[in-house]
């Protein structure tokens, strides 16, 4: 329930319990009467089902605003079960990147039916297929059946610009997944691209606009999926990208709004990623970012006059990512 539907139910509810008040005192009668006799069909009798009627209206109106309002976790989409098998298995976009390889490489080790695709053409060394996010018609045969899709394409010198990757790339894919029932998609974006002020921002879209065309691609996404309930999607903003081994999830903090990020290793984003895409707590529709807890960055403010804010209110930190997951708040 978003605010201004809640604003309307309050709105409603106080105008309803005054239109009470309002009325004179041998109006206002007791309910209890009102089981008195379900034949009589008197104007009294009449008035108090009118009246009983608006109560209860009244009634349930504040428990369903007061649980939205004190427990809003309990109104979030529950996630969407996922399924993997061989002949389901998980299909990764942009497997020849460094971050997809590493999803490819951990998925394998851990015995989990994986499905690598390439650009150019299908690796026999592996099960993989060829798909080119930029073509939407090479999608559906790598991708059908699949029991969730990763996005780990992006943006290269031979693979096609931000514009025909990071937006056209993850619109063709969000397509194909919603046409073809895919149960999910995680996509790998970026920290910061809704920052445009900050410095984070300024740099990385130097490169091409590059945060500009992930922002439109993760917009298009969630209008494809936005009158789906059956559908998941998770995008992950990783901050600065690094090379070196996994952390671990004890050593990473998620977080919400965009408003703080830092360093993380793909290793730490790949293992991410696999925890997403086979969470069975994490919220159906969902957007986050993550970094390594010891070295993030608010994205706002002045670090010399101390005016930066610390905090952001949504971040999550735990042992592992399922516990992490199950505080996120859904798109």
């Amino acid at each position: 329930m978003n605010s201004s539907l809640i604003i309307l139910l309050l709105a409603s509810l106080v105008s309803t319990f005054f239109g009470f008040r309002s009325l004179p005192a041998s109006r206002r009668l007791s309910i209890s009467t009102l089981y008195s006799s379900r034949n009589d069909q008197t104007p009294t009798n009449q008035r108090i089902r009118s009246q009983s009627t608006l109560n209860n209206i009244i009634t349930t109106g504040t428990a369903l605003l007061t649980s939205q309002l004190l427990f809003p976790a309990l109104h979030q989409a529950k996630a969407v079960e996922v399924t993997t098998t061989k002949s389901s298995p998980i299909v990764v976009l942009g497997s020849g990147g460094k971050t997809g390889r590493l999803i490819v490489e951990k998925l394998s080790k851990a015995g989990i039916p994986v499905r690598a695709t390439y650009r150019n053409k299908a690796n026999e060394a592996a099960d993989s297929i060829y798909a080119d996010v930029t073509k939407a018609e090479s999608l559906a045969p790598a991708i059908e059946g699949a029991s969730v899709v990763i996005f780990a394409a992006s943006a290269s010198n031979k693979g096609g610009n931000a514009e025909q990757v990071d937006y056209l790339g993850v619109k063709n894919a969000a397509s194909e997944c919603a046409r073809l029932k895919i149960p999910r998609l995680v996509v790998i974006s970026s920290g910061a691209l809704t920052q445009p002020d900050t410095l984070a921002y300024k740099f990385t879209n130097i490169f091409g606009s590059i945060l500009d065309w992930k922002l439109k691609g993760e917009n298009a996404l969630k209008d494809i999926y936005s009158n789906d309930k059956s559908l998941s999607y998770v995008i992950i903003r990783p901050g600065g990208l690094a090379d070196y081994d996994a952390e671990g999830p004890s050593r990473i903090e998620l977080n919400q709004r965009d408003t703080i990020s830092g360093e993380v290793s793909r290793a730490d984003v790949a293992e991410a990623v696999i925890a997403a895409a086979l969470s069975k707590t994490i919220p159906s529709k969902v957007t986050l970012e993550m970094y390594q807890s010891d070295r993030k960055v608010p994205l706002k403010g002045s670090y010399l006059l101390g005016s930066y804010p610390k905090t952001s209110g949504f971040e999550q930190k735990g042992n592992n990512y399922e516990d992490m997951f199950v505080n996120l708040k859904s798109d």
